[in-house]
């Protein structure tokens, strides 16, 4: 028996030898049946038709993609699964949601600690995506170019020629076009294989984009030979989705040679082909912005304003990217002025400058680049963690090995059962822990919907109810003006507390500064309408300090009543507002020269008290957010001070 078990125990110490010295170099590559591939093909010809028109039938297909990859290995279906929503939402122009998907992959691979080199290059080729969706092309082509260090000794040629064309894609978007036919180089080398038709007419089409638009002469060469390689192939089998691409690229050719009626010719055979075409790959907004960007040089102005008309009539302007939606205000202002419309090109002219600072706003995000710098920071440590763990490994195998193999029969027995309880232990422990989180997370979701659904019903319901009895009494007494100035007033008062509610909810306003420019706005229109001086000071420590959103509600609400009683009953000619922020500790005095506050008992029932809101409620509401509110009399004379405290929730 005991013979046995010393004989059990060396094979085991043999096994972990073998398994701590496993060839790390060994791809996780998943190999479909027949039929899953044909089902997973099948799904990806929906995704690629309908991913910008219906965002949730397309997570839907990507769920049941990863259902079928999980049959086969659940850890390759889990970040291949993430890899595809962070770049869906990329390209959709959803970067915080994708972000959300980038932190969930990154610590899937920590937790699970994945040995495939492959997969950890598919990590960074996420954050790739995620980069280059907001035209961070330095960030994207750094976290490719480590997935390609990763793949050298992790072969994946599927990956790799992935990563390949993105990285050559961000370099055309840079302007790069050597460097980019550098990195397509593996695709270049596929056209001398036996192929697929289409497969190499779209190796083609993008080595014709980069030759044509570099500039370089010996480019321009190479992409001119490869255009009428692909209209010889196109020409012999016919392939109905490649067409408007190769029309394309046509018209980009003869453009580029001033032969406009030829490219004019090749544009329009494009976009009635997109138009027969259910979701053809190439965006027509892209095929009018190279018509426009022709003919408005050339001084054929009256053809660029049809060809603009047709633009605006078959595209969705909503769904254009910001460098699209940039080039279609910028011909619309070019035109405008052409035409001598100064109001159109004012518009024109006005939409751009936001266009412009959106992207300067989204390439220049403080946050951003934080984001970034600690994902190399994260990037750096495990590299650091996982160079030390192998050396340790290398250096304690022969240790290892010899402890293991004397180890006797009840201390191995012993070792074994002691760690298996420990495991389960700590595995009931973090399922408890995951239950709990799950039933918080839908606890905090559940108070934010009824505290959501309150203000709803509260504030817009009666303001709508009040619309539509106007609207009623309109329709009673059409010839009385009174109802109509009733429903402009309920209307503006719509609209305030749909800011409002807007303002509270979005979380870029959770900070001191956002709070204090939204109450004074407020605040000088009010009193501004009643004919009251305001004077307003601040002394803030950190205008970006963080405020939670149900603390910055409650204050500016508390503020809202306090000037709106001041207006109604106290009778005053000025007010002053001092706002005092001292590290955690924030501190609103507002004072008046008003007949004054009554204390004491009557101080309920004041007339600062409104039956809507009122002293005791503002008391209330501001004492659940950890503050204190203090009423006083300015003088016998008159005049009231009302000062509210307020301790700052940690973030």
């Amino acid at each position: 028996m005991y013979k046995l078990i010393f004989r059990l125990t060396c094979i085991i110490a043999i096994l972990l030898f073998y398994s701590c010295n496993s060839d790390r170099s060994k791809a996780a590559i998943v190999h479909l049946s027949p039929i899953d591939s044909a089902l997973v093909d099948s799904l990806s010809n929906v995704y690629y038709s309908d991913r910008y028109s219906d965002q949730q039938k397309t997570l839907s297909i990507l769920r049941a993609q990863k259902a079928i990859y999980d049959k086969y290995n659940p850890e390759v279906s889990q970040v291949d699964f993430y890899h595809s929503i962070v770049s869906y939402f990329s390209q959709i122009g959803m970067f915080d949601s994708a972000r959300i998907y980038v932190d969930s992959q990154w610590q899937f691979s920590q937790h699970n600690h994945l040995l495939a080199k492959n997969l950890k290059a598919a990590v960074y080729a996420t954050k790739a995506d995620y980069f280059a969706g907001q035209q961070l092309w330095d960030s994207a082509i750094s976290n490719n170019l480590q997935a390609l260090a990763l793949l050298k000794e992790c072969p994946d040629k599927k990956q790799s020629l992935n990563i390949a064309d993105a990285i050559s894609l961000a370099y055309m978007h840079q302007g790069n076009f050597e460097r980019a036919f550098y990195h397509y180089r593996p695709y270049i080398d596929r056209l001398n294989e036996p192929d697929a038709p289409s497969r190499k007419l779209d190796i083609l089409m993008n080595i014709i984009s980069m030759g044509i638009e570099s500039g370089n002469d010996s480019l321009a060469k190479i992409g001119e030979k490869c255009l009428f390689m692909a209209k010889s192939l196109a020409d012999s089998i016919y392939l109905e989705n490649a067409q408007p691409a190769l029309d394309y690229n046509l018209a980009c050719y003869y453009f580029g040679i001033n032969s406009i009626d030829s490219g004019l010719y090749y544009s329009n055979k494009a976009l009635a082909n997109i138009q027969t075409q259910k979701g053809a790959e190439l965006n027509p907004e892209l095929i009018y912005v190279l018509i426009l960007e022709n003919l408005i040089p050339k001084g054929r102005y009256k053809e660029a304003e049809t060809i603009y008309k047709e633009m605006q009539q078959n595209t969705d302007t909503a769904k254009y990217s910001r460098e699209s939606k940039h080039n279609y205000y910028e011909f619309g202002y070019q035109l405008a002025l052409k035409a001598g419309s100064a109001s159109n090109a004012l518009k024109a002219l006005q939409r751009l400058q936001a266009i412009d600072e959106e992207m300067y706003k989204y390439t220049n995000s403080d946050q951003l680049l934080k984001y970034e710098v600690e994902m190399k920071r994260l990037a750096n440590e495990n590299f650091v963690r996982e160079k030390e763990y192998e050396a340790k490994n290398q250096r304690n195998y022969v240790w290892s090995a010899t402890i293991i193999a004397i180890l006797a029969l009840g201390f191995s027995i012993y070792i074994y059962y002691h760690w298996k309880k420990k495991r389960l232990l700590e595995h009931k422990y973090w399922q408890q822990q995951q239950k709990q989180q799950i039933v918080e997370h839908k606890n905090q979701l559940l108070e934010e919907r009824n505290r959501i659904a309150r203000e709803m019903h509260d504030d817009l319901g009666t303001t709508l109810t009040t619309t539509f009895m106007a609207v009623e009494m309109v329709e009673l007494f059409p010839e009385n003006k009174e109802h109509l100035q009733m429903i402009r007033n309920t209307a503006n008062t719509l609209y305030q507390q749909v800011g409002e509610v807007i303002w509270n909810l979005n979380v870029q306003n959770d900070d001191i500064g956002s709070l204090n420019s939204y109450m004074i706005r407020f605040v000088r229109e009010f009193l501004s309408t009643a004919g009251i001086k305001l004077n307003w000071n601040t002394q803030i420590d950190n205008i970006s300090k963080f405020i939670p959103s149900f603390q910055r509600r409650m204050i500016y609400l508390s503020v809202k009543e306090i000037i709106n009683n001041i207006v109604k009953h106290a009778q005053a000619t000025v007010v002053n507002i001092n706002v005092v922020q001292d590290g955690d500790l924030y501190k609103l005095i507002v004072e008046d020269d008003g007949i004054g506050i009554q204390s004491g008992k009557e101080q309920a029932n004041s007339k600062y008290g409104s039956s809507g809101y009122g002293m005791a409620n503002i008391n209330l509401n501001i004492s659940r957010i950890l503050g204190t509110v203090n009423w006083q009399q300015v003088s016998p004379a008159g005049g009231s001070r009302v000062t509210i405290s307020v301790l700052i929730a940690d973030e």
